[in-house]
């Protein structure tokens, strides 16, 4: 190849060209930034730590009381201007202020290529968010609120000294004020030494404290000791979420490819609440549980606390021998039911005694038993006893009931069969027993004395046409439960399909607003929502990042469609479409351009078209 004078210059303009691209970016660099140096207790701020020409690990940050920091993720941006190329490294943190006041971020220090960088600290007030919504200044305020003073747990019992087995109430109390608190649990805590019964239905109220007004759910059970000595109940624990609002607005890094989509137009300016799991805790209650005393204990004595009455009877009065007598017993009080052991019965050897039927019902313990009279010389049935402790008299108490008379004659009928069991609750206070005599027939089988509903001997259920009926209705019912159950799983653990669903009911209710100001005249308020509408409907149809895409990433999109579809031509259209719509939003926005009520129609109907455009093409 002969070297000639043309082909040096073609060299030399070359390397001009491309010696800016050769060049890197500044020396390494490093920065630590807070979206708002203001926060109100309650919300949160970002903290974000920059390293630009070179990579390194985020770093530790030190403890700050009455601070929770936590590390969200990485995140690089990438820029040429001017053919220099730079690149960052943003590592992002949550902060989450636990009290009201002045804190300090104390500065970081950090080793990038060889180099020392320290950054400067920053200093943060967060403020009552009651206080900072009355335009209040936080020296103002008469005490220093921390988030202990915002949501808070009790725990309360009705006596702090109590006997073994004594039943007292337990009330715990979630108390919350200026917070956005859900997914409640219901409190844990450790009881050893303590039998716990089941919470009831929480109660909802509100409360006035110290001038303040609380928020309150209130927890109720009982509970009873197992064994003497100074014990302790708690600290009780409960879990729940609190909804904290998380200001982000974090510009994209300019690049080489200024133009329309890369400025302003996309900072993500909105709030958004997150979630943040945490856990309550209660102060610990000591309780002093007494042993019961042995002087005075009953022989019959089977460990019952309280105050409790007994009632008693037995039915009927008078029976032939070989007739069934009911006898129930009825224990009600305030002590435990648990603890509480039915009195025995003592018959003797002239009465058959059948398995008690003991059940819970109403606040009260209910025995019933079935005794059978052997012989006519029976006049009563013997009295029933119950001893139990009375915590507050601190002495035993006996009950009693009976004897119960009984007059019992001699049987004549030998022959007859009879069933015994339990009838309905008459009007008296003791229900009576019942006897059903059965015949026999000439063979094993029982002859029924009434012999119910009679059907049509061949004809079964399923050839009934409104059972058929039912059938099918069902399995309606569940195949569109399944449906809607697949339904919600899928939006749940699909992003995409979520927010292409929830795009277009985002988008109508936006045209309703921009066609409501269109029609008031409101130029400047009609191009807001027509700008915000249509951003948040392309991000959520095209799933793309509202904060961080360009009209190059839409134009992306797009064209794969439209190679799939094989109509470019289209495409081109809807594109230009989406870039004269947004063009005016910017005269108007930013260059405070004054346009016609034609014009404002013309772009609304433009955006319906982009809108309609990828109903129609992006499913």
């Amino acid at each position: 190849m002969k070297f000639t004078f043309k082909t040096a210059v073609l060299i030399l303009v070359y390397a001009l060209c491309w010696l800016p691209f050769t060049a890197f970016a500044e020396d390494p660099s490093f920065e630590v930034t807070v979206n708002t140096k203001k926060v109100a207790l309650g919300s949160a701020l970002q903290l974000t730590l920059t390293f630009e020409g070179g990579k390194t690990d985020p770093p530790q940050i030190p403890t700050v009381d009455g601070l929770d920091i936590k590390y969200m993720g990485p995140s690089t941006s990438i820029s040429i201007i001017n053919g220099q190329y730079s690149s960052s490294v943003s590592h992002l943190y949550t902060v989450f202020p636990l009290k009201v006041g002045q804190f300090r971020i104390p500065a970081l220090a950090v080793n990038m290529g060889g180099k020392d960088l320290i950054s400067e600290p920053i200093d943060i007030e967060v403020v009552d968010a009651q206080s900072d919504a009355h335009g209040q200044d936080n020296q103002t305020a008469s005490i220093a609120q921390s988030i202990k003073d915002k949501i808070f747990l009790t725990l309360e019992t009705t006596k702090k000294e109590a006997f073994v087995d004594e039943r007292i109430g337990l009330t715990i109390k979630l108390f919350i004020n200026g917070l956005a608190v859900k997914e409640i649990q219901y409190p844990q805590f450790e009881h050893n030494g303590f039998i716990v019964e089941e919470y009831g239905q929480p109660k909802q109220y509100q409360q006035v404290i110290g001038g303040a007004r609380y928020s309150v759910v209130e927890f109720n059970t009982h509970i009873a000791s197992t064994k003497p000595g100074a014990l302790t109940l708690g600290p009780v624990k409960l879990d729940c979420n609190l909804l904290f609002e998380n200001s982000q607005h974090r510009r994209l890094p300019t690049t080489g490819f200024d133009g329309f989509f890369d400025d302003s137009i996309f900072d993500n300016f909105f709030s958004h609440y997150e979630k943040r799991p945490v856990t309550i805790s209660s102060a610990d209650i000591p309780i002093q549980v007494l042993p019961l005393p042995e002087g005075g204990r009953p022989e019959n004595f089977s460990g019952a606390v309280g105050q409790f009455a007994l009632e008693a009877s037995a039915t009927p009065q008078e029976v032939v021998v070989g007739d069934p007598v009911t006898l129930r017993m009825k224990i009600l009080g305030t002590g435990s039911l648990q603890s509480i052991t039915m009195p025995a019965l003592k018959l003797g050897e002239d009465f058959k005694l059948y398995d008690p039927q003991i059940k819970e019902e109403g606040g009260a313990k209910i025995l019933e038993q079935v005794a059978i009279p052997k012989s006519e010389k029976i006049t009563e049935i013997p009295a029933v006893t119950f001893s139990y402790f009375d915590p507050e008299r601190k002495s035993y108490e006996t009950l009693t009931q009976g004897p119960f008379p009984l007059k019992v004659n001699k049987s004549e009928a030998k022959d007859d069969f009879k069933v015994v069991g339990f009838g309905e609750q008459s009007s008296s206070s003791s229900p009576a027993q019942t006897q059903v005599e059965e015949s026999f027939g000439r063979d094993i089988v029982f002859i029924k004395d009434q012999p119910g509903q009679l059907q049509l001997k061949g004809r079964y259920l399923f050839q009934n046409p409104f059972f058929i009926v039912m059938v099918f209705v069902l399995l309606g019912v569940w195949g569109l439960l399944i449906a809607v159950y697949q339904r919600k799983q899928k939006i749940e653990s699909d992003v995409v399909y979520a927010r292409r669903l929830y795009a277009p009911q985002k988008a109508k209710q936006g045209l309703e607003t921009a066609q409501k100001f269109m029609m008031e005249g409101k130029q400047k308020e009609f191009y807001d929502q027509v700008f915000k509408t249509l951003r948040e409907y392309l991000a959520g149809k095209l799933h793309l990042n509202s904060a961080h895409f360009t009209i190059g990433d839409i134009e992306e999109r797009i064209k794969n469609q439209a190679k799939k579809k094989n109509n470019p031509k289209d495409s081109d259209f809807t594109l230009t479409q989406v870039r004269t719509v947004l063009d005016q939003c910017e005269g108007v926005r930013y260059a405070l351009a004054n346009l016609t009520q034609e014009q404002m129609k013309e772009n609304f109907e433009q955006m319906e078209k982009v809108i309609d455009y990828f109903e129609r093409n992006w499913k």
